[in-house]
């Protein structure tokens, strides 16, 4: 390998065209393939379960448009092997696509793939058993997904997103740099949002479910 690649800690996306690009699951999964560590695109195939020759398209527009980035060539029986490396460790849209033509629609056709997403990794984790559905499994091997809904003050709710995004910081600090002995792949998705009060509903977190009968 060339000298280490550093990706950028955050991307920010103003471009309504990127958002566009990345409103695809599989262009979702092959990103975060490609986040750890430089990788092929014969190696991606066997993470996101995919054959390799459906990848290379989708591939190549993640590339042209700035958001993955290839870190080093090989050859490898006479053919030209391409290493590639997500471009930042995070990516975030840049609020003024709200206020765009289509800026709306677009970001949420993002959204609703980051869920799908999620979805598809909890269901395959599930499936290969990494998800762990006994009671009496350990905490670090079970699923914890919960909705629920209440009134905050503005003083409230801006603590609340205080300790969220310190919680996504402690989180993120865990992974810098390669991947350590003895440790687990694990996936943090958060929402916190003000909505429209007359749609409420709540369901309580499967773990906390007991707790209050």
């Amino acid at each position: 390998m060339s000298k280490k690649f550093q990706p950028a800690k955050e991307m920010l996306i103003s471009d309504l065209e990127v958002v566009k690009v990345m409103s695809d699951p599989l262009r979702i999964q092959i990103i975060e393939a490609m986040m750890s560590e430089p990788i092929t695109v014969k190696q991606v195939a066997a993470i996101v379960d995919v054959p390799q020759s459906k990848l290379y398209y989708h591939v190549g527009l993640l590339e042209k448009h700035g958001l993955i980035a290839v870190v080093d060539t090989q050859i490898v029986s006479g053919i030209v092997e391409k290493w590639y490396h997500a471009a930042a460790d995070s990516y975030r849209i840049d609020r003024q696509l709200f206020k765009t033509e289509g800026g709306g629609d677009s970001t949420y056709d993002l959204i609703s793939t980051v869920f799908e997403s999620t979805a598809t990794d909890i269901r395959r984790a599930m499936e290969k058993g990494i998800i762990k559905l006994d009671e009496d499994s350990a905490q670090a091997d079970r699923l914890m997904l919960g909705r629920t809904r209440t009134f905050l003050t503005p003083e409230q709710a801006a603590h609340i997103y205080a300790q969220f995004e310190g919680l996504v910081k402690e989180f993120a600090s865990y992974g810098e740099g390669e991947q350590a002995e003895g440790t687990h792949a694990y996936s943090l998705m958060i929402a916190l949002y003000p909505f429209d009060e007359n749609t409420v509903v709540a369901t309580q977190p499967e773990d906390q479910a007991d707790d209050k009968q």
